[in-house]
């Protein structure tokens, strides 16, 4: 298993708590990826505002790099320029050999039985009794 980045959450929120304005810097730092289709204002993919735990934020995939770095970079320095905070969003890939059902029950019984055996000696320690 193998974590890597997928994606950022820009939070409307600087490192000090306190909120950023103007209020809709969301809209106008994605509105430079945003395109006009079948008369409507669209955000890409790629970077589009949202509301998180009620704030403004912004969602920014890390994919945007590859595809326009200038763009990518422009967004993160932005972020660290105004002190937003940032968080990241992990996606989790498995790698080529998948682990057996057996062996995660193997291992989650062993571990079960080191817990009980700790647990046992800490409560019961080991003493002599005394004649």
């Amino acid at each position: 298993m193998q974590n890597h980045i997928d994606e950022w959450l820009i939070l409307g929120i600087t490192t000090r708590g306190k909120t950023f304005r103007p209020s809709d810097w969301a809209e106008r730092l994605c509105g430079a990826f945003a395109g006009y289709s079948n008369n409507r204002w669209t955000y890409s993919s790629y970077a589009y505002p949202v509301i998180h735990e009620g704030s403004i934020s912004v969602r920014i995939k890390t994919a945007l790099q590859n595809i326009d770095p200038t763009g990518y970079r422009f967004v993160m320095d932005f972020a660290r320029d105004n002190q937003l905070q940032m968080i990241p969003i992990r996606k989790i890939v498995f790698l080529e050999k998948p682990v057996a059902a057996e062996e995660v029950a193997l291992s989650v019984k062993r571990l079960t039985l080191a817990l009980l055996m700790h647990h046992w000696k800490t409560n019961f320690a080991w003493k002599r009794p005394t004649v």
